[in-house]
């Protein structure tokens, strides 16, 4: 690589910093991850040379030792896919909410770049853990709240995905159709 490659990644790794400096996020200068704070189940941090940072959600951003700092996190990942696969041991599928909170309304007009991140990011916490695991997993609607839908995941033991689809496609049938929106109707006709 030329040397402006090296310069170049200074740049644009410095502009970022800047970037994410003006927006609220703590940068932290020569610390060494060396391990993740775990609270019943879930990430609530980092342990580092210069202490614990406590998080609602942990990402990992690295130069020098990323490989040494994603071996942790995969050490997490495996620690997940087994009390997945524990739970799914004893039953052959796992219910729980889509997301952790009821839905809400789509915001009127723009949104400053934290709060889209946040609405983006803040419904998450239940179906990604599928995501680091390769459980396969189906959100059903099962119901409504206030007029907006409740979404109800479906998580099963590996290449279990048809039995997932038998599990949704019987609850909808049986126990729960979503009503269209009320104005479905009115875009059928105009398109």
């Amino acid at each position: 690589q030329r040397r402006g490659g090296t310069a170049r990644h200074d740049a644009v790794a410095w502009g970022y910093a800047r970037g994410a400096d003006s927006r609220g996020v703590d940068l932290i200068q020569n610390c060494e991850v060396t391990g993740f704070r775990i609270d019943a189940g879930a990430c609530t941090g980092v342990e580092t040379t210069r202490g614990v940072i406590g998080a609602k959600k942990v990402a990992v951003c690295v130069a020098g030792s990323s490989s040494r700092v994603m071996a942790l996190a995969q050490s997490l990942r495996a620690k997940l896919r087994a009390q997945f696969e524990e739970a799914l041991g004893r039953f052959d599928v796992l219910v729980m909410p889509t997301v952790p909170m009821p839905a809400h309304r789509l915001p009127e007009g723009p949104l400053t770049t934290a709060d889209h991140q946040k609405l983006a990011f803040e419904m998450h916490d239940n179906n990604c853990a599928t995501n680091l695991t390769g459980h396969p997993a189906l959100s059903v609607p099962c119901g409504l709240v206030d007029g907006l839908p409740v979404g109800m995941l479906l998580i099963g033991r590996h290449l279990d995905d048809h039995l997932l689809l038998r599990v949704g496609h019987h609850f909808q049938e049986r126990v729960f159709a979503l009503p269209s929106p009320p104005d479905a109707n009115m875009h059928k006709n105009h398109s």
